[in-house]
């Protein structure tokens, strides 16, 4: 009788033990998630400019959003970076780790090279990329263009061309995600790369049925975080938009993005209703995608499968 309630005592003792490591991540957690939720879900419900109290009016903020043109032409803008920024950093950053996974003279110094230039933040590397993406004449890439016997281009007054600049500019911070790929990779047993060797598979061969399949958890991973990050574009474009002096998305929204449009509303057009509107659409639309990477992840994952046999 008293060793089970001495078990009963250390046992309950572990449990608020355990509560209390935890305890600041539940605070936390309801503070900076929860309770943030749930003032945005209400703002969606209210007409509110910082100045007046808050007013209720239903559906309106949700269809002065939804009819409102510039709404879906960062919508779509916004799905172009995120696709277009996670596709480059899934095909061009793997095959770049691959590549640099091999142990050769000077293999560390290419992998730092590779690495540097995506610690810059995105308003620098707009700000550079000013100058390169210039109109006419001024433009460095243009003059380019003139020496090629090329027309001038309208890269960031183009409303078709402004958003594949953003989407140009994903190259630049490849090297984070090419650092991870390079870790999945060499966390995989080489014992996988020797029996394929033996089995007569070349080098691609050995890319395609041995790395990629070994190597979904982490294509998950970046996957969703590219998708996140896609999303929430904004310093990009918030730069770049600056070079009108108009306080605008660009030309005809050419630079708009949900979060770009968000902050516009908010702090340009003191609307928080709608702009709350907007956090909530890029709440789903993030959700939504990461749960299709989810599922699909599932019918590419062959590793579980082996293991488990």
């Amino acid at each position: 009788m008293g060793s089970g309630t001495r078990k009963m005592g250390i046992e309950k003792k572990e449990k608020i033990t355990g509560l209390l490591l935890v305890s600041p991540w539940i605070v936390g957690f309801l503070l900076f998630g929860i309770f943030p939720m749930g003032v945005s879900g209400y703002l969606t419900f209210v007409k509110w400019d910082f100045l007046r109290e808050p007013r209720w009016v239903g559906l309106s903020n949700f269809e002065e959003v939804f009819r409102n043109p510039i709404f879906y032409t960062a919508l779509k803008n916004t799905l172009i970076i995120t696709f277009g920024s996670s596709l480059i950093y899934l095909v061009f950053g793997v095959i770049i780790a691959a590549m640099l996974a091999k142990e050769y003279l000077g293999a560390n110094v290419f992998r730092a090279i590779i690495f540097l230039p995506s610690l810059v933040i995105g308003t620098a590397l707009a700000m550079m990329m000013q100058p390169v993406f210039g109109n006419g004449k001024y433009g460095l890439l243009n003059q380019v263009l003139n020496l090629l016997g090329l027309p001038y281009q309208s890269w960031l007054t183009e409303p078709g061309q402004a958003v594949w600049v953003i989407v140009a500019m994903s190259f630049w911070f490849l090297g984070s995600g090419v650092i991870i790929y390079l870790a999945g990779i060499k966390g995989i047993d080489p014992s996988y790369f020797e029996a394929a060797m033996i089995d007569g598979a070349n080098g691609v061969q050995q890319f395609y049925k041995v790395t990629i399949p070994l190597l979904t958890p982490v294509l998950l991973f970046q996957s969703i975080m590219g998708i996140i990050g896609g999303l929430q574009v904004f310093d990009l474009a918030l730069t770049l938009a600056s070079e009108f002096k108009t306080g605008g998305m660009g030309n005809e929204n050419s630079l708009a993005t949900l979060v770009f449009y968000l902050y516009t509303l908010a702090f340009r057009d003191y609307n928080m209703g709608s702009a709350a509107v907007v956090g909530w659409v890029i709440f789903i639309v993030s959700l939504l995608l990461s749960l299709v990477i989810f599922r699909l992840s599932k019918k590419f994952q062959l590793f579980g499968e082996e293991e488990s046999k």
